[in-house]
């Protein structure tokens, strides 16, 4: 509802829309649930922890007609959250994660966007945090930290056109077969 947003009367979700999950104002609870009832398209998605613990995180949750489309960038700065909706990235996404932060988004979808998506810390050149996900496919990826491939993907075989790990990173591919073009990485 409009009350909820510090942009009350206006909800946030239109195309340009900036949201910043963060320290709310009186008791934040440990772990925050919000619940969207609608689609949401941002430009910018961005988390931090809502009690200043690096474990805890919020939750973003929805019905079945609900996702998230981020068509520039989705950050965390600390904490551990979750996005247990459909995450669609409609543009090549900057992923920037803190060390010791996370985002785990079981269900993703970069809807046909061949870019190159970059996880990194927010500082956007040194070794981040932990993007886990489910579902990116016909993409190039830079991994600057930890990327893990979830098991909620469909198929046992995910394609990527150019796969690169920095020096520090990590690809967690559990069971999946990887096809990509290009394979690099760095040693530091």
């Amino acid at each position: 509802t409009p009350t909820n947003w510090a942009s009350n009367p206006a909800i946030p979700g239109a195309a340009g829309s900036q949201v910043t999950f963060g320290v709310p104002t009186g008791t934040p609870a440990a772990s925050p649930v919000v619940t969207l009832n609608q689609a949401a398209t941002l430009t910018l998605l961005d988390f931090q922890s809502p009690d200043g613990n690096a474990s805890h995180g919020y939750t973003i949750s929805g019905n079945a007609a609900g996702s998230v489309s981020v068509t520039a960038q989705i950050e965390a700065d600390s904490g551990a959250h979750t996005i247990n909706m459909p995450l669609n990235f409609t543009g090549a996404a900057v992923i920037y994660v803190a060390p010791g932060a996370s985002i785990i988004a079981p269900i993703v979808s970069n809807s046909g966007q061949y870019g190159t998506f970059v996880l990194s810390n927010t500082d956007g050149s040194t070794l981040g945090g932990t993007f886990s996900e489910g579902g990116m496919q016909y993409c190039s990826i830079e991994v600057n930290g930890t990327w893990n491939i979830l098991s909620s993907m469909g198929s046992s075989t995910t394609e990527f056109f150019n796969t690169n790990v920095d020096a520090g990173g990590l690809l967690n591919i559990g069971s999946y077969t990887i096809n990509t073009n290009g394979l690099s990485g760095s040693t530091g």
